[in-house]
C-alpha cells in the first residue's frame, strides 16, 4: 500500500522478474483494482498484492481502504 505513483506495481514486477503488473507512466492513477501475484518461493507461500494508490485521481482513500479490507477478508 502507498500513494499513487510510488512504484507499487513496478516493485512487484521487479520481484517477479517480469512485467505482470500493469504500470502507469503519466500523472493519472493507473491501478484501479486489487490484483494479487504469487511469488515463487519453495519454502512458503508469498502473495504480492497490488492496490490502487492513496490520493488516487479517481477513487477516494476511504473507498480504497474498504476495497482492501474486503479483499483481505475474502482471502
Amino acid at each position: 500500500m502507498g500513494p499513487s505513483g510510488a512504484g507499487k506495481s513496478t516493485f512487484i514486477n521487479i520481484l517477479l522478474g517480469e512485467e505482470r503488473a500493469s504500470v502507469g507512466h503519466d500523472l493519472k492513477s493507473h491501478t484501479a483494482q486489487i490484483h494479487h501475484y504469487i511469488f515463487p518461493d519453495p519454502h512458503r507461500r508469498v502473495v504480492l498484492v497490488d492496490t490502487p494508490g492513496f490520493d488516487d485521481t479517481n477513487i477516494d482513500d476511504r473507498e480504497i481502504l474498504r476495497r482492501i479490507a474486503v479483499w483481505l477478508a475474502r482471502s
